[in-house]
């Protein structure tokens, strides 16, 4: 786990024989995080709502296979 704040690394910490040099499969961490991050974009404008197509907001760094992808 690494902690940030304005771009600065205020702590690091490794569990279960990892370090926070290693990547690690968060799935379920991955997801509280981002849909926190979702609500915090929504109550200040950034996204409109969850319906909201994300690919443009990627300004070409994203490729779809099939459908945008929805936040």
């Amino acid at each position: 786990m690494m902690i940030a704040h304005r771009g600065d690394v205020i702590a690091t910490q490794g569990y279960h024989g990892s370090s926070p040099d290693q990547a690690a499969n968060i799935k379920s961490a991955s997801k509280s995080i981002i849909s926190a991050l979702v609500g915090i974009a929504i109550e200040r404008g950034v996204l409109t709502g969850t319906d909201q197509k994300i690919a443009p907001l990627a300004a070409g760094s994203v490729t779809c296979r099939s459908r945008p992808p929805t936040v």
